[in-house]
């Protein structure tokens, strides 16, 4: 008796295995995700990031030759395929270069663009923003792929919205000005936002310009966690430098929907963070509180500038700690914005909460060019 209940039982088993099988032979899987990126150690990759549709390098600059002739190993969602394929030797330093990845299904595709970098290793690192390019979307972004902004979450609040255009590169908070301290420029210019519930509820969009990256595809769920502040660094900071003016908007001030009479103003500051494998990059939910901080360097007074000309700036880094580069990781952001408060949390009993507070004067603008990282020597 019992070996014929185990007899059905396997009889059983085998049965939902095959039907389980056949269901997912007959929906085969839409996903078209780069998991993983690697390349040789040879190659000494400083970051690596694979973003939902960007794969992010930083090499040295003496291995930079070694990128004409790379064989990536690429993990992909379950079913996919990918041309070029995985451990092919391609030349990744051409502009452009991009990988298509195919679902299972035979109609999902997805094209990954790869940005390379190189290692900051000089004793000053400029920032001239001379480069920029369009995106697909519309806005404008630096051509330096280091560096992002909000642009990317303010296009998905715009199609929320709808009724704005959104392939108008002067509707989004930051753009590109040839009316720079030296040519090209960042131009930050807090606009209006809007509501539309229960999807989205952000009366002004501060314009923002970073070091780090920007995952859109998370900023209305959860817009705190979009902006990863920060790429590796593995020098001593000292100084951040640059020039800038800055004008406040007209009207009243915007306090999450709230317009009440104060004044705004901008911010210009850099993080020196650690930043260790396992370890989190900061965010705006806790870049001003994670005691992973070692550093920072704070513009006093962003209050609007006197006059028309660019004002400069030398703001020290004021440490907390020693950085120990030899034992750990870290990350340095640099961060502008029109408004300063923007796009952050909101404290209860003086904590941070995942909660945003958006704030500031729609028309407050800021521009910023010819950035330095002043590192000890």
């Amino acid at each position: 008796m019992l070996a014929t209940m185990n007899k059905h039982l396997t009889i059983a088993a085998a049965c939902l295995a095959a039907l389980a099988a056949c269901t997912e032979n007959e929906h085969p899987s839409s996903e078209a995700d780069i998991l993983t990126f690697a390349l040789p150690p040879s190659i000494g990759i400083v970051e690596n990031e694979v973003r939902s549709s960007d794969i992010y390098l930083k090499v040295p600059h003496e291995n930079w030759g070694k990128l004409s002739s790379a064989a990536p190993t690429i993990t992909l969602s379950a079913g996919a395929s990918i041309t070029p394929a995985s451990g092919a030797a391609v030349d990744l330093t051409g502009v452009g270069f991009a990988y298509t990845v195919t679902a299972q299904d035979g109609k999902t595709v997805k094209t990954y663009t790869l940005s390379l970098t190189e290692e900051y290793t000089a004793d000053t690192v400029l920032f001239s923003f001379e480069g920029w390019q369009v995106a697909a979307a519309g806005y404008q972004r630096l051509s330096n792929a280091d560096w992002s902004s909000g642009n990317g979450g303010v296009n998905m609040g715009m199609l929320v919205l709808g009724g704005i255009d959104t392939k108008d590169p002067t509707s989004y908070p930051t753009q590109k000005t040839t009316e720079g301290y030296a040519g090209n420029a960042v131009l930050l210019e807090t606009k209006l936002g809007g509501s539309k519930p229960p999807f989205l509820d952000v009366p002004v969009w501060a314009g923002n310009c970073f070091l780090g990256s920007f995952e859109a595809s998370t900023a209305i769920a959860s817009p705190l966690d979009a902006t990863a502040f920060g790429r590796a660094y593995k020098r001593r900071p000292i100084a951040l430098q640059g020039y800038y003016k800055y004008r406040e908007g007209a009207g009243k001030y915007n306090h999450n929907g709230e317009e009440i009479v104060r004044p705004d103003s901008c911010s210009i500051y850099a993080v020196l963070y650690r930043c260790d494998d396992g370890e989190a990059t900061l965010t705006a939910y806790d870049i001003n509180t994670s005691p992973r901080v070692v550093a920072r360097a704070d513009l006093a007074d962003g209050a609007s500038t006197a006059g028309d000309e660019f004002q400069p700036f030398d703001i020290p880094f004021r440490y907390a700690s020693e950085p120990d580069f030899a034992g750990h990781k870290y990350k340095l952001a640099v961060v502008f914005s029109s408004s300063a408060v923007g796009a952050a949390p909101v404290y209860v009993d003086g904590k941070p909460t995942k909660k945003a507070l958006y704030a500031g004067k729609v028309g407050s603008r800021l521009i910023v060019d010819e950035v330095r990282i002043v590192n000890q020597q």
